[in-house]
């Protein structure tokens, strides 16, 4: 079983979780340490299950690689090495005698690397750029930056931090973590922002000027660029 480690990971995790539960059940107020150990043990959940996730997904890339490989290798054709025609090996018409030798004393100037002394930065430095040469603006290069990170955030389940999945949990979904599990996999399925707007706002009534499903929708954004 290839995540078996993992597996008897998570269950011990679970069972912490579910003793830490136990033992503040009867109490009318938590103590502060239930919540920072209950967000540290679902954190390391979290971050285990995002392991044996990305784990899963390469062993699956390297299997169909495999197929692919094997799938090559039968519909190809390879053809016997009696029937390749021998190439002939080039003549050469040029008497080594009309070659001319390279001197020994080149050959060593060719080979010695040159120094790099600061006049030598410094002239470099100083060669002077050609007039046609376009220049970036730096408005350009922040709008590149943008661009890039933008393109970076591809998944939604992958883009929210844990903290933002405890708050969008408890605040947009009325703590149901199924339902919120269950609504980022059908977004995720979604190619464009105003489907993903449309099929929120015809199940959910937010107010998208509200802190938490203002946070929401730039998360969105963000994904569906």
């Amino acid at each position: 079983m290839p995540y078996k480690k993992q597996l008897e990971e998570l269950s011990n995790l679970s069972r912490m979780f579910d003793a830490g539960l136990l033992q503040v059940r009867d109490a009318e107020i938590l103590p502060l340490s239930f919540f920072s150990q209950s967000y540290d043990v679902l954190k390391q959940i979290t971050t285990l299950l995002q392991s044996v996730e990305e784990s899963q997904v390469e062993r699956m890339k390297q299997q169909l690689h495999a197929h692919k490989e094997i799938w090559s290798e039968q519909l190809s054709v390879k053809p016997l090495l009696s029937d390749v025609p021998e190439i002939p090996k080039p003549v050469s018409t040029i008497a080594d005698d009309s070659v001319p030798q390279i001197p020994d004393m080149v050959l060593d100037a060719v080979d010695t690397p040159i120094p790099e002394s600061p006049d030598t930065i410094v002239a470099i430095e100083n060669i002077p750029v050609p007039e046609n040469t376009r220049q970036i603006h730096p408005d350009e290069t922040v709008l590149l930056k943008e661009i890039i990170e933008k393109q970076v955030i591809t998944d939604l389940k992958k883009a929210m931090s844990l903290n933002d999945r405890f708050r969008f949990q408890r605040e947009l979904f009325s703590g149901n973590r199924e339902l919120m599990d269950e609504t980022v996999a059908f977004l995720s399925t979604l190619s464009s922002l105003n489907d993903v707007l449309s099929y929120v706002n015809s199940r959910f009534n937010w107010n998208w000027e509200e802190e938490v499903p203002a946070d929401f929708r730039i998360l969105l954004e963000k994904v569906y660029v």
